[in-house]
């Protein structure tokens, strides 16, 4: 069912194959995990002794000899049957369509924006501040006791904002979008606001950080991963494009406090109220276009 599920999002949108594989690579840890002889806590899971178990695991069916080790494979293939179709249907596809772009390819020109995460990181901020808060002491602490690391990582951030802060055209020409304001009136205006921006962003993936460190580390390091390959490549930077690493990122955290829960349905309710009140009352026209133009995300 899940990989069914995955083949109609792909059919979709063409990058959710990135989280059908995603999936793929859960599942596979499952069957790992049951395969193991002793229970292993998820305090044990969470810290990078999983890659060794697992690795230990691997040479563990190597050493019961080739036929054994091959009929682990089977087994585990036969598994993962469904989402490997799925998958290879999809190379079947982007070969067939010489790549991955339905339409026009000069608009979905692939690149290397790193700055995509760190506007995702302000997006998961916005939509789920309740749970940033409570990790504000502990970052704090981790930068008082680790300030070398943490001064090497604002740094980085630095250069890599310097570098790295790029701009689609259709953000500069596009009025319907908060992006196009948030751009022409800040970012793209004062040369010093993209970086008093970076407390925000750090703190922001020190809590994303903080809120799925109970998973496994390698679901830990898959999500981390995809969260890149989908985020990355993409010069336009749009909302939606943050939606499902922000589902499968409030998905996997703990469990919630009920406070942070009605915070959480209270910020949602008000920015949706707040973009329908924009969109119904803001109205503008193109010299070019009869019709009405409106803002949205």
């Amino acid at each position: 069912m899940t990989a069914f599920a995955g083949l109609i999002a792909v059919l979709v949108r063409q990058t959710n194959i990135i989280w059908l594989g995603f999936l793929t690579v859960e599942h596979a840890l499952d069957i790992f995990g049951n395969k193991m002889e002793q229970p292993v806590s998820p305090q044990v899971l969470s810290t990078p002794l999983h890659f060794r178990l697992l690795w230990k695991q691997i040479m563990y069916e190597l050493r019961k000899g080739p036929l054994s080790f091959i009929k682990f494979i089977v087994e585990e293939c036969h598994s993962l049957f469904l989402y490997i179709m799925v998958c290879l249907m999809f190379v079947a596809f982007v070969v067939w369509n010489k790549g991955i772009v339905i339409g026009d390819r000069t608009a979905h020109v692939a690149t290397i924006h790193v700055c995509q995460i760190f506007y995702f990181s302000a997006f998961v901020s916005l939509f789920s501040w309740p749970y940033v808060m409570p990790h504000w002491r502990t970052c704090l602490h981790f930068l008082r006791r680790y300030w070398i690391f943490a001064s090497c990582v604002v740094v980085l951030m630095a250069t890599v904002i310097h570098f790295k802060t790029l701009v689609h055209p259709y953000v500069l020409a596009d009025n319907r979008h908060y992006l196009f304001y948030v751009w022409n009136r800040f970012m793209g205006r004062y040369a010093m606001f993209k970086y008093l921006l970076i407390p925000v962003y750090f703190a922001s993936l020190f809590a994303i950080s903080r809120n799925i460190s109970h998973l496994r580390f390698l679901t830990q390091i898959n999500y981390i991963i995809c969260v890149c390959m989908i985020l990355i490549p993409q010069l336009l930077v749009e909302p939606r494009y943050f939606i499902l690493p922000y589902i499968f990122y409030r998905l996997n955290m703990k469990r919630p406090e009920k406070w942070q829960i009605y915070l959480e349905s209270l910020t949602t309710c008000t920015i949706n109220f707040l973009q329908f009140f924009i969109f119904s009352n803001k109205v503008f026209y193109w010299e070019d276009q009869l019709y009405a133009q409106r803002i949205s995300w």
